[in-house]
């Protein structure tokens, strides 16, 4: 079996291998048209040269940064670090902005799942991006949620008619067919903290 044509790649060519490439480098050559373009950074590559490796298109009117790189199924730029994935929007908060604190993620302000630019990326809690996730309609509640049992309007309705009084949580249940620890909760704001139809106003 003979060596890839490829410069410096110590592959051999199967029985398979077309135009003079090893199986790595035909598969580039079919996807990319060149069989010597790289997909991934060099390793030991830093997290910068691999963000500037892949690149980034700049959006002129969002000013996001959109990750030119692979991405992984839900979406978001991934890059190596070490001999791991990293995700891209992390690795370019800590290039830019520096450390991430522990327990942190990175939010994106811009709601761009592909976006790198640092003026685009915050830190917060776990509990900071769902609410970042509801607010921006990324997640099912209230009414849109599969599993609700009241609409918005009966958890107003209800709210407001404990709050006048003369009625009991049992009795709420009853009329709303649900349960008293439901009721107890909804009134708490333990649920439904925010009516969808408030959050979207």
């Amino acid at each position: 079996m003979k060596p890839c044509s490829i410069d410096h790649c110590s592959n051999l060519i199967g029985k398979h291998g077309a135009k003079g490439y090893c199986s790595m480098h035909y598969k580039r050559y079919v996807k990319y048209g060149d069989a010597a373009t790289r997909t991934k950074a060099p390793r030991g590559s830093t997290p910068e040269q691999s963000l500037h490796f892949a690149g980034w298109q700049v959006e002129p009117t969002s000013g996001c940064w959109n990750f030119a790189g692979r991405k992984n199924d839900d979406g978001y730029g991934v890059i190596t670090k070490g001999r791991a994935p990293y995700l891209a929007h992390r690795a370019a908060y800590e290039v830019w902005s520096g450390p991430i604190p522990d327990g942190h993620v990175i939010r994106h302000a811009c709601d761009n799942r592909q976006c790198i630019s640092p003026d685009h990326l915050l830190t917060g809690l776990p509990a900071d991006n769902t609410r970042d996730a509801v607010e921006r309609q990324r997640m099912a509640n209230g009414e849109r949620h599969g599993m609700h049992k009241l609409t918005d309007d009966e958890v107003s309705a209800m709210r407001c008619e404990y709050a006048r009084g003369g009625v009991t949580q049992r009795a709420l249940a009853r009329r709303y067919r649900c349960s008293q620890a439901q009721v107890n909760n909804v009134l708490l704001r333990k649920q439904r903290a925010d009516e969808t139809h408030l959050i979207a106003a």
